[in-house]
């Protein structure tokens, strides 16, 4: 049956929203010859021809409005007795949600009412260093892990969603290039060095040639971004106090840099580039919550393509 197959029409459904095959793709990370195959995968199934391509984008065809109504019916109607459902077991379903210091404060925020609309149910999130998170990932206690460390393990599969940069920064100028003889010359505050932050940056110096982070003027260090963030942001500007600086992730800055409250630096030749991952078991893998859920975060990767 064609409506067993909810992820080719939900593919379906993204393609008839942005009226385009190559911009369905982009949403959902994956090659237009691919959306492309879901398309013909429901033709086949139906035996007729749902789209149409036009120079503007593609349109549906007298047969495909009418699929497309019923296939609209028929998502409600699930909405809907999932709803009755939850409440004749007398509780809301759960989805529950693991993220990193990173992904929880920084980056799943921004788009968790959406989520929660999307895969109809209540969600929980657990935040916590990406080990403990993959760790709860695997012992069931979550569904989903969003993470920008890997801890490998066959069990587990990772879905790369999001391309992130760490940078140094201060809340006052600093150069754009960052000069060796800085480094020592600032305070610092930074994450932990079991942190997948940490260990990148200390990676990095190390290919840019430059001194070892563990030997500099430490102020503290933090398991969270977000107390980092807060710590820089607030730190007295003054003449004859040190420059305070730290590293930390492009999507906790940019705000802050747009509106000139923190200022950024690289490393000469280096970039500090890492992937941000969506984790589940393998053995849920064709489960449709997990299903719908990594679906919601491929049409959002898009809303995250920022340059700072």
């Amino acid at each position: 049956m064609i409506f067993h197959e909810f992820d080719k029409l939900r593919t379906f459904f993204l393609v008839m929203k942005e009226k385009s095959l190559s911009s369905a793709s982009k949403k959902l990370q994956v090659s237009q010859p691919a959306v492309t195959q879901q398309i013909q995968y429901i033709e086949g199934l139906t035996g007729f021809k749902i789209i149409e391509r036009k120079r503007h984008g593609v349109e549906l065809t007298k047969k495909g409005e009418e699929f497309f109504e019923i296939s609209k019916r028929i998502e409600k109607a699930l909405g809907i007795a999932e709803d009755e459902l939850s409440k004749l077991i007398g509780r809301n379903l759960n989805f529950f949600i693991g993220a990193t210091f990173l992904t929880g404060e920084h980056i799943f925020p921004k788009i968790a009412p959406e989520f929660r609309k999307y895969i109809g149910t209540n969600y929980s999130l657990e935040i916590d260093n990406a080990p403990e998170v993959l760790g709860l990932l695997k012992s069931k206690k979550i569904d989903i892990a969003i993470s920008e460390a890997i801890v490998f393990d066959d069990e587990i599969k990772y879905v790369e969603w999001l391309d992130d940069e760490l940078l140094i920064f201060s809340n006052q100028k600093i150069p754009k290039v960052m000069d060796a003889s800085l480094l020592n010359a600032y305070e610092w505050v930074c994450r932990d060095k079991k942190s997948n932050t940490r260990k990148i940056f200390k990676e990095s110096l190390e290919l840019a040639m430059m001194p070892d982070c563990d030997n500099f003027l430490m102020i503290t260090d933090s398991t969270s971004s977000a107390s980092i963030l807060q710590t820089i942001l607030h730190s007295r500007i003054s003449g004859d106090l040190s420059v305070i600086a730290s590293v930390i992730s492009k999507f906790a800055l940019f705000e802050h840099v747009r509106d000139g409250r923190l200022f950024i630096s690289r490393l000469p030749k280096v970039k500090m580039r890492r992937k941000i991952y969506v984790a589940y078991l393998k053995e849920r893998e064709n489960e449709q919550l997990i299903q719908d859920a990594l679906f919601f975060f491929r049409t959002k990767a898009n809303e995250f393509e920022i340059k700072i």
